[in-house]
Parts: structure tokens; sequence; C-alpha cells
């Protein structure tokens, strides 16, 4: 008979619940979870069905899996959760009219922000500057000293010196 792992899991509105499922299973749920899609499994005579999207967290309770095993199931999974959870994140080059001048990392898709000098103006992304270089590498331009398009597109960040 093959070893079961437990997956514990709880949803979203608190509930904790645990099923035990073979390896090749729990593969199949990792990549469910993954794409966001129904997990339908047969343990029995039991049909258990989890939307991930329900799912807050879940936790495998490996006592018959070796850490070895463990690192190759999850590895390449939590590596590939990190990137789609982390956005992507660039310099702003920040120009307010109180007077600041000042580079902030953010999210590449930030349009607008609130000055941390007087916090009380909101600048905006300029992006018909284009690429901006600055002592923090390239970015872009935020400011609220003139009126900004906001229906231009982001240019790509690329190096405009670069060849």
């Amino acid at each position: 008979m093959e070893s079961k792992i437990c997956l514990e899991y709880r949803l979203n509105s608190g509930i904790k619940k645990d099923v035990y499922l073979t390896k090749e299973q729990l593969v199949e749920w990792m990549q469910c979870y993954k794409t966001n899609t129904r997990f339908v499994v047969q343990i029995d005579k039991d049909v258990h069905g989890i939307s991930p999207h329900l799912v807050a967290t879940f936790e495998i309770k490996s006592t018959y899996l070796e850490k070895s095993e463990l690192q190759l199931l999850l590895n390449s999974e939590t590596e590939e959760m990190e990137e789609m959870i982390e956005p992507e994140k660039c310099v702003f080059y920040i120009t307010c009219s109180c007077g600041a001048n000042y580079y902030r990392y953010h999210e590449i898709d930030r349009r607008h922000l609130m000055c941390l000098v007087c916090r009380q103006k909101q600048i905006f992304a300029d992006y018909s500057v284009g690429v901006v270089e600055g002592a923090q590498g390239i970015g872009y331009s935020m400011t609220n000293l003139k009126f900004v398009d906001r229906n231009l597109t982001r240019p790509p960040l690329i190096d405009p010196n670069r060849t």
C-alpha cells in the first residue's frame, strides 16, 4: 500500500480540513493550486473537491516524506509563487511643487503617489518624458509641477544609453 501524506488546509471562512493524498495526488494538487483550477480526487469511496481560490493556507504534513523529496516537490512551486506574488518594481524620480526631489522604489504600474515630504500633494507618473536616468539607475519621472496626460502608456524600461 502506498503511503499517504496529510494535506491540511484552511478555507477563507476559517474551516480547517485535512485529506490524505499520495505523492502523485499531492503533485496534482500543487499544479491545481498554481493554476487556480478545481482539484477533484477519489479516495476510497469518497470524492473530495477543493477549489484553490477558497483556500487561505495549506500545509503538507510530511511525516512520510524525506526532506529531499519535500524540497524537490515544493522548491519549483515556491519560486514560481514568489514571482507571481511579488510585483515588479522600478525607480521613480519624484519632483514635487513643495520643492522635494527624491527617488522611490515602487510597483511599476503605479500611476500616482503622495509626496513623502509634504504628505499633502499627489504626484503623477509623467510618461511623456520617457525613461529617465539618475543616480539609482533608469526609471520613470513623477511630478505635480505640470499637467500630466494620464492616458499615455508606460514606455518600456530600457536604458536609453545602451546601443
